[in-house]
């Protein structure tokens, strides 16, 4: 099997990515024209479809598989709604979609028009369940310096419009005042909306609580999903397809509280694996938090845990590889 891989490397400057984007577009179209492959493998459609297309045009033979992610299909801004139109021209001609989850694939089929036997759903590369995996809870608080008596409430992710941060201090600011346990607010990322963030949080009265680091490597994020006592997924981004932040935390037992739109919605099952809310309502993860610190029964939070991990696991990178060789052993079957 004669395979070749042409990428798109990152550039500081306009004219960097200008004129890499052109090397990029030569290759693809010159590629598909010289009929040395069968099968093109997209990985960004709003990046890739310009130049397939028109490289398809010269070799109407090629069968296009075309992996789908974030804005490729749910426009966030002037921009993306251009590009996405140029996606669906490329994903109406594809042999095969992959979806990162199956609310995406709910998407393709209605707004896209995709028969759901062109669909295949392949988890962004999945979770790695052997890392994120339950560890020992008081050494992992201990790596962070947390009391015994503290009740650690995390949020893990880019502190980015629309990803749930105001929501969750809102939330916790209400907790705070009217529940009495030892609170910390463990914030591990960074983003453009850091000033936002701790302008909210000194409105708030915040700042004391907030333990707050910027992005850490995978092996201690880890170790942070062991250390809270309820870890918060607040997103309300529509083009987070999948989110594999909810899914890492499931896959160490941490106990989810989680937004009940988009990505998320694919595993998070309410009462059975997780808490949901309301994201786009502060009030609605305050209830959420304040239903999940209030179980006195710790029988039915480690039951909750251990659905969460079973839930983890049908996401594992290693189950989920297989899917990805498939689409292609299939295509090579017809032949």
């Amino acid at each position: 099997m004669d395979v070749s891989k042409i990428a798109i490397c990152k550039h500081d400057t306009l004219f960097g990515k200008l004129k890499e984007y052109a090397f990029f577009f030569i290759k693809v179209v010159l590629g598909i024209a010289s009929r040395r492959y069968e099968v093109v493998y997209a990985h960004y459609a709003s990046h890739t479809a310009c130049p397939i297309l028109i490289g398809r045009v010269l070799n109407p033979r090629i069968r296009v598989v075309v992996n789908v992610h974030g804005n490729d299909i749910v426009p966030e801004t002037g921009k993306d709604a251009f590009f996405v139109r140029h996606s669906k021209k490329l994903i109406a001609i594809a042999k095969f979609v992959i979806s990162p989850s199956e609310y995406f694939a709910r998407i393709l089929e209605a707004d896209f028009f995709v028969p759901r036997e062109k669909i295949v759903v392949y988890p962004s590369g999945g979770v790695d369940t052997r890392l994120f995996a339950p560890r020992d809870r008081k050494l992992s608080r201990e790596k962070f310096s947390f009391e015994k008596s503290n009740y650690v409430i995390g949020l893990f992710g880019r502190i980015e419009k629309d990803k749930g941060w105001d929501v969750f201090l809102q939330a916790a600011a209400q907790l705070i005042e009217r529940e009495d346990k030892d609170y910390k607010l463990f914030v591990i990322g960074e983003g453009s909306c850091e000033k936002e963030f701790w302008d909210l949080a000194s409105r708030l009265n915040l700042r004391p609580y907030i333990e707050k680091r910027d992005m850490v490597s995978q092996h201690v994020l880890a170790d942070a999903y062991s250390a809270v006592d309820v870890f918060v997924f607040p997103t309300r981004r529509a083009s987070d397809s999948l989110g594999l932040v909810g899914l890492e935390a499931m896959s160490c037992q941490a106990l989810l509280v989680v937004g009940d739109k988009y990505g998320p919605s694919s595993y998070a099952v309410d009462g059975w694996n997780c808490v949901c809310f309301d994201p786009f309502r502060w009030e609605s993860l305050y209830e959420a938090l304040s239903f999940v610190t209030s179980i006195g029964d710790e029988r039915i939070v480690d039951a909750i845990k251990g659905r969460a991990r079973e839930t983890a696991l049908e996401y594992d990178s290693a189950k989920s590889s297989g899917k990805l060789t498939r689409v292609f052993e299939d295509i090579a079957g017809e032949r």
